[in-house]
């Protein structure tokens, strides 16, 4: 699995308004129509009445299809005669979200990419469906990349916020590839220990242990060598990227962890992060598990680690939706250094920072990533 950990050592403008466009309350949840908020906010509505879809192009670059009564169904609107489309307004402001903002407006942000399910080449949706098991393949790649994956990618998140504090306090410690993915795993899977529903939490065992049996991946390492092994020879360069190689490594990780779940204290403790008191365990539980609430799981994430455990976190926080269901990665962007690199690169300061990744990245978000702003 493709999973990056990019720290570029980054406070975004916020969210344009949803006023001026009519509201409507249905069992305390708000409701704004569709066609007029987007018009509102300078997308573009393509109307296809063959399929009964909208297609619904933001300001972002980035295209969304509405098919009428299935995806507005799954994110809880609904269609009201004479053919009004209404949908939820918490999901209309992360889908009319401004752009990723320029350089010199900056503080703290992070961008969280996760992969979709069923949108690449069929060669890669067979090779991902046969990785999670064939029947039930779409559940089982949420629970394991939209539900596990993506608190693992907020790990890498809270890591880079302690360890960089710790470093500019001039700490001295050692922090390797291997410590990096141990931990966010940890972290992931000690998060939902403490908060997720115990069917699910044992269904990503299953997923887990099916994925890392070895008819599935062709062993990148020798016999005799682990996990560990493979993290060193993977940083030396003895070891290729591919998603045989790095999926074998993943899986394997998370199945080793699996045996001997930790608890957030003690995992936390691993960057020096101190917990007093440790919050009482509850159920999280969401409208579903997929790539269309997957905001609405870090806002409750990141609202939860801040308010809860007293972590400090960024409030800038973008999730970019990847039609590549192995791109999963977290970029951390600090203060200072996106200017360096885009007066380093001759860009100037009003470069926007999705086309800076698209340089150091060779990223095409128009194409290839939706990107909106998680609210929490």
């Amino acid at each position: 699995m493709l999973l990056a950990f990019v720290i570029i050592m980054p406070t975004l403008a916020t969210a344009r308004p949803l006023d001026e466009v009519p509201q409507r309350t249905e069992n305390g949840v708000v409701y704004v129509p569709l066609r007029l908020t987007a018009y509102a906010h300078g997308a573009t509505v393509e109307w296809d009445s063959a399929t009964r879809t909208a297609y619904i192009t933001t300001i972002n670059g980035g295209t969304w299809a509405f098919v009428i009564n299935d995806l507005i169904r799954e994110v809880g609107g609904f269609v009201e005669s004479p053919g009004i489309t209404w949908i939820p307004l918490d999901f209309a402001v992360k889908l009319f979200a401004p752009a990723l903002p320029q350089a010199h407006e900056l503080e703290d942000v992070v961008l969280i990419v996760t992969g979709r399910y069923g949108h690449a080449t069929p060669e890669m949706n067979e090779w991902v469906t046969a990785m999670m098991g064939g029947e039930n393949s779409q559940e089982r790649f949420n629970i394991y990349f939209n539900w596990k994956n993506t608190v693992h990618e907020v790990g890498h998140v809270v890591e880079a916020m302690i360890l960089t504090e710790r470093m500019l306090r001039g700490e001295e410690f050692e922090w390797e590839f291997f410590d990096s993915e141990r931990f966010a795993n940890a972290f992931a899977l000690a998060f939902w220990a403490h908060y997720g529903d115990e069917e699910t939490f044992n269904t990503l065992r299953e997923i887990v242990a099916y994925a890392a049996k070895s008819e599935n991946f062709i062993r990148p390492i020798a016999e005799n060598e682990d996990i560990y092994d493979f993290a060193h020879l993977f940083v030396a360069g003895e070891i290729e990227f591919s998603m045989n190689n790095y999926g074998w490594f993943q899986f394997n990780l998370v199945n080793y962890l699996l045996e001997d779940v930790r608890d957030m204290q003690s995992v936390l403790a691993d960057i020096g992060f101190v917990v007093d008191v440790v919050p009482p365990r509850r159920t999280l539980s969401f409208s579903s598990i997929g790539e269309y609430n997957i905001n609405e799981i870090l806002a409750t994430v990141f609202a939860i680690l801040r308010d809860e455990w007293g972590i400090p976190l960024p409030t800038q926080i973008f999730h970019g939706l990847s039609d590549d269901p192995n791109a999963h990665m977290m970029i951390f962007l600090h203060p200072g250094v996106i200017v360096e690199i885009s007066d380093a690169l001759g860009l100037g300061s009003e470069i926007l920072i999705n086309e800076l990744l698209e340089i150091l990245f060779m990223v095409n978000f128009d194409e290839h990533i939706n990107v909106t702003r998680v609210l929490y």
